[in-house]
């Protein structure tokens, strides 16, 4: 299934052109003749690029073919290009670098310079002489991250993924289900809808008595056997790819039984705060003036807040520069950018240790415009409020 999924991008080859232009420009306006992408799976260079999850490193010269460095167990699958001009090759040479720059010209851009290998360096410098390591991945990231209509259109088709999902909840999310049964039902939905290959992150948390700290297990580690009762809350997220390999999410908490005056207070709050930071998804705007501006409205409103990182965009891997808590934070947004927004509402608990929080949050993706951030879902923003 990973194998067919790397293949099924439902890119157009004009689109991958696209990429690499938007790239090419700012290569020139950075003075370098080559990029060098490493690292490039994490934040979906590899297959925002090539259209390969795989690649050691991705090679992109200003003219010509583009180059991805894989493994031989890789090289040696049957490998369907995305487009003509895309060489797959098996080892890191660099002589591949030497008859891709200009004459005379020893600067050549980077993608996480900092994993650069100290063979692959020393092979460089004998095969080119001095050169010149230019980083340049912020800059490209604020290029990338603006969404063409292709990428529009998966995102799109990932959202009414999410919208369907979060609509199964009262089928799903039942009393007497093991939070990990749940879970498994969840992941296998999303598949069953379009979701796939490398990365689903689809889980509960939160749950227990609505009025008591959660259970924060984040899904990475073995769930306690939590059984569901009545009178629970419980945080549904839903943060995978959908048909395409593009990236939404989509975050609500459902309750069993009515909810208790102090839970709609604080989901009440967060559904404020969400909309406060989303008005400031404006271009010229960095994420990180608006963390700071929605921080004073949090706490202007009697709330507190904590410092994750719930600005960043969203591609092909969940985490896209620019975002809070990164040297890119400071860089302003631009149109067309497609942005996860959850500004946390702490929450503490009256009687149970005052060390003792947890954080109430709603999870939307929204769209940067001139007129501020345009929510890509309509599903109600109210509490989930299901049946004992």
């Amino acid at each position: 299934m990973l194998d067919r999924y790397e293949q099924v991008l439902y890119c157009s080859p004009a689109e991958f052109e696209r990429r690499w232009a938007v790239a090419r420009e700012v290569m020139k306006d950075r003075g370098v003749d080559l990029l060098v992408v490493l690292e490039g799976s994490y934040e979906g260079y590899s297959l925002w690029l090539a259209a390969l999850r795989d690649p050691r490193c991705i090679i992109l010269p200003a003219e010509g073919s583009l180059v991805a460095v894989v493994e031989d167990s890789v090289l040696r699958k049957k490998i369907y290009p995305a487009h003509p001009d895309i060489e797959f090759v098996g080892e890191f040479d660099p002589g591949l670098l030497k008859g891709r720059l200009g004459p005379g010209r020893r600067r050549i851009g980077f993608v996480h310079p900092e994993v650069l290998r100290a063979d692959w360096y020393d092979g460089m410098v004998e095969a080119l002489g001095p050169f010149e390591i230019v980083d340049i991945g912020i800059d490209l990231d604020a290029s990338r991250v603006v969404k063409s209509e292709e990428e529009r259109f998966l995102i799109g088709e990932s959202c009414k993924l999410h919208e369907k999902l979060m609509a199964a909840v009262p089928q799903i999310v039942r009393v007497g289900r093991p939070v990990k049964e749940i879970t498994d039902e969840l992941i296998y939905t999303a598949c069953e809808l379009g979701s796939g290959g490398h990365f689903v992150h689809l889980f509960l948390m939160g749950y227990g008595p609505q009025d008591e700290p959660g259970g924060l297990e984040m899904g990475r580690r073995k769930y306690p056997g939590y059984v569901l009762r009545p009178g629970d809350r419980v945080y549904v997220l839903l943060e995978t790819n959908g048909p395409g390999g593009h990236y939404c999410a989509l975050g609500r908490y459902a309750v069993f039984g009515e909810p208790s005056a102090e839970m709609r207070k604080h989901w009440d709050m967060a559904v404020r705060a969400q909309a406060n930071a989303a008005r400031m998804l404006r271009p010229g705007v960095s994420v990180r003036e608006v963390f700071d501006l929605n921080y004073a409205f949090i706490e202007g409103c009697g709330f507190t807040t904590n410092h994750q990182n719930y600005l960043h965009s969203l591609g092909f891997q969940y985490g896209e520069r620019p975002y809070l808590n990164d040297p890119s934070e400071t860089v302003p947004l631009r149109e067309g950018m497609f942005y996860l927004a959850h500004p946390v509402i702490m929450r503490r608990y009256p009687g149970f240790d005052p060390g003792m929080a947890d954080g109430v949050f709603a999870l939307d993706t929204f769209f940067v415009t001139r007129e501020g951030g345009i929510r890509t879902s309509d599903f109600s923003q109210d509490l989930i409020v299901l049946p004992c």
